[in-house]
C-alpha cells in the first residue's frame, strides 16, 4: 500500500475540483460577496454572516424634510459542512482501478468523479432548493413551453421590481423543459453561433436578455391540493400593513391543503415598484412559505411572503387584501390543485448569495486543502491507511452556505 501512488493526495484534490467545475451551474452565477466575511480570522466569526441588503427610500415633496430610519435589512448565511468519503482495498487498487500509479483519466472518470459530482450536485441542489422563497411565478404548471414569452414575462417581473437590466440575468431550465423550448426555437436565434448551439449541442444559449442554462437540480413543485371558491376571511378587518399570514376560507374541501412554494394572489392587491411606488398594474404575488391544512374549509393563518406593506419605504402593495377577495393560485381558482410542474428559474445575480469556507488543515501530511480561485471554492482532502483491513479510506470535505438574498430578483417559470 505504502508504494501505491493513490498517496499523492494532492493531485486527488486537484482532480475533484476538476469535477466540481464541470458540474457547477448556479454557484458561478450568484453573488459572492458575503463569503469573505467568513475568512477573516479563519471563520472564527461562527457560522452566520449577516448580509446587508440596501433598502429603498421615500422622495417627499417641498422644502420641509421628512427623513426616512435606516432602511437596510439583513439576511442570514450560514455555512454548513458535507463531505464524501470512500474506501479502497489492496484488491480493488490492483484490479480495477486502471490508471490509480498515475492518477490519470480512468482514475478521474471511474473512481473518483461520481463520488465527486455527488457532492457538487448537492451544492448547486441546495441552490436551486430555495425557488420557494421567490414569490413571482409565471408560466402554466405541468405545461412545458414551447417559446419565450414566460421568460419575457419573468424578465419583466424583475425590471418591475428594480433588478438590474444588465448581462447577469440567467434562466435555469430543467431537462424537459430546454428540450420543449429548444425545439419550439429552433432557428429563432438571430447570432449564428447560438443557433449552431441549438442544432449540435441541443441547448438555447443566449436570448432575450437572457443566458439560458440547463440544470438537472431544477425542483419539480408539488401544489396543495384544493378546491371550491378561496376568499378572504377578514370581515372583522383585523389585517394590518405588515403582515405575513391571510385568513382563507371558501374551499371545498374541510381539509384542503396548500404546499410551501405554492403562489397566490388577493384580488385588489397590486404590486408597486419598489422605487417608485407606483401600482405595476399587476397583482401582487406571495409564496407559501409552509405546508398548511385547512380545518372546517377554512385556513386561520396562512403563513405567506412578502409581507403586506401598503406605505413608507418599503411599501410592496396598493391596499391591504378585502373581506371576501377572491384568492387565486398560479392564476386560477382551481385549475393547478394537486399539479407537478418544474420551477424553472429567472434569477439576476444579485437573488442569491452563496459562500463557501476554506477548512483548516489540522495533519499537513495527510490533508491537503485545495482552491479553484475561478470558482471561489475550495476542497479539503483527507487520506489514511486502515492497517487491520489493508484498506485506503479518502474524504473529500466541503463547507457552504446558501440563502435568498433580493426576493424581487427572482421569478419562477412553473412548466
Amino acid at each position: 500500500m505504502a508504494t501505491n501512488q493513490f498517496n499523492n493526495i494532492a493531485m486527488i484534490t486537484k482532480k475533484s475540483l476538476n469535477v466540481l467545475r464541470n458540474n457547477l451551474v448556479l454557484v458561478p452565477r450568484v453573488n459572492r460577496t458575503y463569503e469573505k466575511e467568513f475568512s477573516q480570522g479563519m471563520g472564527k466569526i461562527g457560522d452566520t454572516v449577516n448580509a446587508r441588503v440596501p433598502g429603498f427610500a421615500t422622495v417627499t415633496a417641498g422644502k420641509v424634510a421628512v427623513p426616512d430610519g435606516f432602511q437596510d435589512s439583513y439576511v442570514p448565511v450560514t455555512v454548513s459542512q458535507f463531505n464524501t468519503s470512500l474506501r479502497l482495498s489492496s484488491k480493488e487498487l490492483a484490479l480495477n482501478a486502471e490508471d490509480g500509479d498515475t492518477l490519470g483519466g480512468e482514475f478521474e472518470r471511474s473512481v473518483l468523479g461520481p463520488r465527486m459530482s455527488a457532492i457538487y450536485n448537492k451544492m448547486d441542489a441546495d441552490g436551486f432548493a430555495l425557488y420557494s422563497g421567490f414569490n413571482g411565478s409565471t408560466g402554466t404548471p405541468g405545461t412545458k413551453p414551447t417559446d419565450l414569452q414566460y421568460f419575457l414575462d419573468a424578465k419583466a417581473g424583475l425590471a418591475e421590481n428594480a433588478a438590474p437590466v444588465d448581462d447577469q440575468i440567467y434562466a435555469f431550465l430543467s431537462p424537459r423543459t430546454e428540450s420543449s423550448m429548444v425545439n419550439g426555437l429552433k432557428g429563432l436565434f438571430q447570432d449564428s453561433t447560438e443557433i449552431a448551439k441549438q442544432y449540435k449541442k441541443g441547448v438555447m444559449g443566449q436570448s432575450a436578455g437572457m443566458s439560458f442554462l440547463m440544470s438537472q437540480n431544477v425542483v419539480n413543485h408539488q401544489t396543495g391540493t384544493w378546491s371550491g371558491t378561496p376568499l378572504i376571511n377578514d370581515a372583522g378587518a383585523a389585517l394590518a400593513s405588515g403582515g405575513t399570514t391571510l385568513p382563507i376560507d371558501g374551499f371545498g374541501g374541510a381539509t384542503d391543503s396548500f404546499k410551501k412554494g405554492d403562489v397566490l394572489t388577493v384580488a385588489g392587491v397590486y404590486a408597486v415598484n419598489p422605487v417608485s411606488k407606483v401600482s405595476t398594474g399587476q397583482l401582487m404575488e406571495f409564496t407559501v412559505t409552509a405546508d398548511y391544512a385547512a380545518t372546517a374549509n377554512a385556513m386561520a393563518a396562512l403563513p405567506i411572503s412578502p409581507a403586506f406593506i401598503t406605505t413608507g419605504p418599503n411599501q410592496n402593495v396598493t391596499a391591504l387584501p378585502l373581506n371576501d377577495a377572491v384568492v387565486q393560485i398560479f392564476g386560477h381558482a382551481t385549475s393547478y390543485s394537486n399539479k407537478v410542474s418544474a420551477a424553472n428559474l429567472v434569477l439576476h445575480r444579485d437573488a442569491l448569495a452563496f459562500a463557501a469556507v476554506d477548512l483548516p488543515i489540522f495533519d499537513g501530511e495527510k490533508q491537503v486543502r485545495a482552491r479553484d480561485n475561478d470558482l471561489g471554492v475550495s476542497c479539503r482532502t483527507t487520506h489514511w491507511y486502515d492497517g487491520v483491513n489493508d484498506e485506503l479510506l479518502i474524504r473529500i470535505d466541503v463547507m457552504y452556505g446558501w440563502a435568498v438574498l433580493r426576493q424581487g430578483f427572482g421569478y419562477r417559470v412553473q412548466a
